[in-house]
């Protein structure tokens, strides 16, 4: 579309059924063959990196080509354990009137005592906000990432809930720019391909919600931003975080055998705040493909963060009445800065299911041995074996009972389950692996059953996930066909005919336009339709466009608007016609400058009344839109032909990751 109006016409196409209409898109003849703009020979990337964007924390993963070490990205600002390798970073945010803290350094600046209008919001958990499948485990968390939300748009911070996503995903690329830059000479001429993972249960919207958040921030963040004569581009990859977690496991246990061709396995993914489970089939075990889930996925709000808020509970509790210890400091502050540290990077960490002589000491500085409450001793805070295991319990049985019910949910429908993969920071818990496997032994020989129990290498659960996305990137033969989850529609105007029998233009209101033709403005084209046919990894769709502009104007700048929907494929009604209306997002827009072309044109129609001498000028262009991989190339030529000039666009290119199954290539 433009600054004023368009129609638009066919290149080498005719349309019986709205003659005239100047409106219809041309599939290419050539739309199966090698694009003579851009060619799809494959080179592999200088770096691979990859996103496991947690609810509470995320992990990301890299590797450089040519090596074989995946690393993962560490040394966040505010992490204490800064030596520390496979470390996550928390998944949160803290809102300030003039800034934004994010990751480990939201954590701690909340531990300090701030004023109350110091923090307009503390958003944690923002991954619930994509959920739409109504998962009743997460409801109460999602809507306190409501409450947040509507604070800081009542304070003009964020326009959307999509906002305080990019914000910390922007984030989180300037530090791995960074981290890459000084560890591995990185620079700007690297290129990137960024694979991100999904739930399995996620919608193909929630999907490219996630997957334009990326984008936007890697080109905020100048991160992996491809430039070439045709403007700048990301490369992107999105896999189910179920495959990436399967590939995982099969990659680090080649000779175990736990995960085997047509076999049946759960998947624990047991994080920071939630546990979630799915059942799954394999087809071919080199390359690990995934068939589908085949039972309903479960869950809950458990995990390793429960341990916290029950320690931290429970210390609060023990320590309120020693007032001495207040003179320039809370109680609260005391426990946040003597006790949750320790308990999170050492003591959580260590605990085990079996050992009754374990004890847990927290040195605090003035403490006073109490003669009614064993764990106040003599300058420490002691936990034994029974007050540790008091803190886990509720967690390791909630995981437990999540497995039973997958298990003989599936005995119901004659599915055997083979083995059972568990992933997860909470997965490197030594308690919770020891608890799974002594209860899996016993329930095994209760049952006559040989299920198989597998965990990450060691303190490599939390990366499990962003380690397995680099491995399924790195071969993505045998994956799904390129068959579109999503429509992919630009914005057309039609012309209207008084005897046409066409509905889309008998049940849709027509208006004037600036030629004074009757024309149905912004129905939807869709290009590309959900579930038709197999799109090749080169396609092209072309379409001649009519834009005009009033002549005495100083520039001439065209607009076309790209839309994506999971359900329409019905072309030429209104977007906000029932057939459109509510089942479309803004994929993006592209603004040209036609500008220099002032010389050029056709002057089309007169104004009448007061401004005689203004003309409307027709100026008439090739829009050639190009689908390559999983990358969508828009180019303007004028003249309206293929030998016609490009013309500068503001944007050349969008990420097609997420209208794909996840692994399409």
């Amino acid at each position: 579309m433009s600054d004023s109006d368009s129609n638009d016409s066919v290149l080498g196409a005719s349309a019986k059924r709205m003659r005239g209409a100047h409106n219809i898109a041309h599939q290419s003849p050539f739309a199966t063959q090698p694009s003579a703009m851009v060619t799809d020979q494959f080179t592999e990337p200088d770096y691979r990196v990859a996103l496991d964007f947690g609810t509470t924390y995320t992990s990301i993963a890299f590797v450089r080509k040519g090596e074989r070490e995946i690393n993962t990205i560490d040394q966040w600002d505010g992490d204490r354990c800064h030596h520390s390798n496979g470390r996550q970073v928390p998944t949160e945010s803290v809102y300030r009137p003039a800034s934004r803290l994010h990751g480990y350094e939201a954590q701690r600046w909340l531990e300090e005592s701030q004023p109350d209008d110091a923090v307009i919001a503390h958003i944690k958990r923002m991954k619930l906000l994509l959920d739409d499948t109504g998962c009743v485990w997460t409801q109460d968390a999602k809507s306190e990432v409501a409450k947040g939300i509507q604070k800081l748009q009542a304070h003009h911070l964020i326009d959307s809930e999509q906002d305080i996503i990019r914000h910390i995903l922007k984030y989180y690329f300037r530090h791995v720019k960074r981290t890459l830059e000084m560890a591995e000479g990185f620079h700007d001429g690297n290129s990137v391909e960024l694979t991100f993972s999904v739930p399995v249960c996620w919608s193909t919207m929630a999907n490219a919600t996630m997957s334009k958040c990326i984008e936007t921030a890697m080109r905020e963040s100048g991160f992996g931003v491809i430039q070439d004569q045709h403007g700048s581009s990301v490369n992107l990859f999105m896999v189910n975080e179920a495959e990436a977690g399967a590939s995982y496991a099969l990659d680090s246990s080649r000779h175990d055998g736990v995960i085997k061709r047509r076999g049946v396995f759960l998947l624990v993914d047991s994080g920071g705040g939630t546990t979630d489970l799915g059942l799954y089939r394999t087809t071919e075990p080199e390359p690990l493909r995934l068939e589908r889930e085949i039972n309903p996925p479960s869950g809950a709000m458990c995990g390793s963060s429960d341990l916290n808020e029950r320690m931290r509970a429970r210390a609060l509790l023990d320590l309120r009445d020693q007032g001495y210890l207040t003179t320039d400091r809370t109680i609260e502050t005391i426990v946040d800065e003597f006790i949750m540290p320790a308990f999170e990077n050492e003591h959580k960490r260590s605990f085990r299911w079996r050992d009754r002589s374990q004890r847990f000491r927290y040195p605090i500085l003035g403490l006073q041995a109490s003669q009614n409450n064993r764990r106040i001793q003599k300058g420490d805070y002691v936990l034994n074996y029974d007050d540790m295991w008091s803190i886990f319990e509720p967690s390791l049985e909630t995981i437990r009972d999540l497995i039973v019910d997958q298990i003989q949910s599936a005995r119901l429908k004659d599915i055997v389950v083979k083995s059972i993969v568990v992933l997860g920071g909470f997965g490197d818990s030594p308690a919770l692996r020891e608890y799974l496997r002594i209860w899996l032994n016993e329930y095994n020989h209760k049952n006559g059953l040989v299920i198989e129990m597998k965990f990450a290498l060691a303190n490599k659960g939390a990366s499990a996930i962003a380690i397995g996305a680099i491995i399924r990137a790195q071969n993505k033969q045998l994956g799904p066909e390129r068959i579109p989850t999503q429509s992919i529609g630009l914005y057309r105007h039609i012309n209207w005919e008084e005897d046409s029998t066409d509905p889309c233009i008998t049940k849709q209101k027509a208006q004037k336009d600036g030629e004074g033709e009757y024309v149905i403005k912004n129905t939807i084209l869709w290009m590309i339709k959900r579930g038709h046919d197999v799109i090749p990894r080169v396609h092209r769709v072309e379409v001649v466009v009519r834009h005009l502009f009033w002549e005495k104007k100083r520039y001439w700048k065209g607009e076309e608007v790209l839309f994506i929907s999971d359900s329409c494929t019905e072309d030429y009604w209104q977007r906000t016609s029932k057939h459109n209306k509510g089942k479309t997002t803004q994929l993006g827009k592209v603004v040209f400058d036609v500008t220099d072309l002032k010389e050029h044109h056709v002057k089309v129609h007169k104004e009448k009344g007061l401004c005689t001498q203004k003309w409307k000028i027709r100026v008439e262009v090739l829009l050639q839109i190009e689908i390559i991989g999983r990358d969508l190339k828009f180019f303007v030529r004028w003249p309206a032909n293929r030998e016609g000039k490009l013309l500068p666009a503001s944007r050349s290119s969008f990420s097609l990751a997420a209208a794909f199954k996840p692994g399409t290539e």
